[in-house]
């Protein structure tokens, strides 16, 4: 089906169909109340379970992935704060930017020169915050991280960056779009958030990933937002795919993404000619 979000038909894997019984049988459909009283031991290990997979020192599960952007944008930005976010971000990403009492300037798409002009036009600020996709959803191409990390650190701005059409299927063992331009998750003033419904095999909610204090900042401003209702069985989806494409069982087992495309654009082209 190649307008799923499905990427990795991990949704149909038998160890991740037991996985969903298993949490169903435990705890039910997921019953959301008050985030903290909601929290259980999966979602703590899906928060561990990210930042592992993805290198970086802390997670927080969100109920979405837009509802990640918007709690990250409306959070670690205010008034007098200004956001530099690329014209073609996802609309969660221009919701938030709205969202936010910060100035916006929108520059042209992986346009390296615009950023760098608008990040000298900033002026003197508490707070400057870049957001881009990593990988941009309506026509693939890939952001480049790494002029784009340099300008931010020679600038002491925060970068933001969406991952949700990378994480599982960018970059080394499936780390995304920063490690693919040499850049670890874990490096200062990068925060990472990201969709559970692409890649991880339609399991419901988001994430946003980083330094312990860029996630703590965001618990402390915006709890209301973090851990909500029907995770649950999402949660134990996650944990089970991230044993099938990262090291939980001592080996790899991540997917080879081009032999997996070549294998279905195979069997579509023998079901076209049938």
């Amino acid at each position: 089906m190649l307008g799923s979000n499905d990427y990795l038909s991990l949704s149909l894997d038998e160890r991740v169909i037991a996985a969903t019984r298993e949490a169903l049988d435990i705890y039910g459909t997921g019953a959301g109340i008050y985030p903290v009283l909601a929290t259980t031991a999966l979602h703590l290990e899906l928060c561990e379970g990210l930042a592992e997979f993805l290198g970086t020192e802390s997670a927080a599960v969100y109920s979405s992935g837009g509802a990640a952007n918007s709690g990250v944008l409306t959070t670690l930005v205010e008034q007098g704060d200004i956001i530099i976010s690329d014209r073609l971000n996802h609309a969660s990403i221009i919701d938030g930017c709205r969202l936010s009492k910060a100035d916006v300037v929108a520059y042209e798409n992986r346009n390296v020169v615009k950023l760098r002009e608008a990040l000298e036009n900033a002026g003197a600020r508490r707070r400057k915050l870049i957001v881009t996709d990593g990988i941009f959803s309506m026509e693939g191409g890939a952001a480049p991280l790494m002029e784009i990390y340099k300008l931010a650190r020679a600038h002491d701005a925060l970068l933001v960056v969406d991952e949700a059409h990378a994480t599982a299927v960018v970059g080394p063992k499936g780390a995304g779009t920063a490690p693919m331009c040499g850049i670890p998750n874990g490096s200062p003033g990068l925060l990472l958030t990201g969709s559970l419904s692409k890649a991880l095999g339609g399991a419901s909610g988001g994430f946003v990933a980083g330094s312990q204090e860029f996630v703590d900042e965001l618990h402390s401003f915006r709890f209301d937002a973090i851990i909500v209702t029907r995770t649950f069985v999402g949660s134990q989806d996650c944990m089970c795919q991230f044993a099938i494409i990262n090291k939980r069982t001592g080996e790899y087992w991540h997917i080879n993404l081009a032999e997996f495309l070549a294998d279905r654009r195979h069997k579509i082209e023998c079901r076209i000619k049938r």
